[in-house]
């Protein structure tokens, strides 16, 4: 059965590969904002926003199943509060094409994480996620983006 499932994410894989060479395609994309209060204190916001009829995978899976999203934050003169975390829950079910239960998110995903400024001028995040996307037929190849923003340190 494990062999299986590894044939089909192969399988699914090169396929990806070949409709990225057509054509470039970008189910997923990504936003990343921050709103920091007058005491310094804030909450950064990723959402990845999903093409209709693509679902991006959860952030916990099985070791034999689909590459788990995963989101690292790094910053220049702030200093994170709190982990990461989606504002909603992932929808759980079984995924024919993994035969396994897997989570995913559909149409959007926003996920959250409370920082502080530290002291300065110059306030950054950076965020880098690794995600799959797979559309019931087909998953592309894993990809990793990597985003900058800077941070004001009172939103008006």
């Amino acid at each position: 059965m494990k062999l299986l499932r590894n044939l089909v994410l192969i399988i699914s894989c090169i396929l990806g590969f070949a409709a990225q060479a057509q054509a470039p395609l970008q189910p997923v994309k990504w936003r990343v904002s921050a709103k920091t209060d007058d005491d310094g204190k804030g909450l950064l916001t990723v959402t990845a926003i999903i093409a209709d009829g693509w679902h991006l995978y959860g952030l916990e899976l099985p070791a034999d199943g689909p590459k788990p999203t995963e989101i690292k934050l790094s910053g220049k003169g702030v200093t994170f509060t709190g982990d990461i975390a989606p504002v909603e829950a992932a929808t759980v079910s079984k995924d024919p094409l993994f035969d396994a239960e897997l989570s995913w998110w559909n149409k959007k995903a926003v996920f959250t994480a409370p920082y502080t400024l530290d002291s300065g001028d110059s306030h950054s995040v950076t965020v880098t996620v690794t995600y799959m996307a797979c559309n019931g037929e087909t998953c592309l190849p894993p990809k990793t983006e990597t985003i900058t923003r800077n941070i004001k340190s009172i939103n008006k």
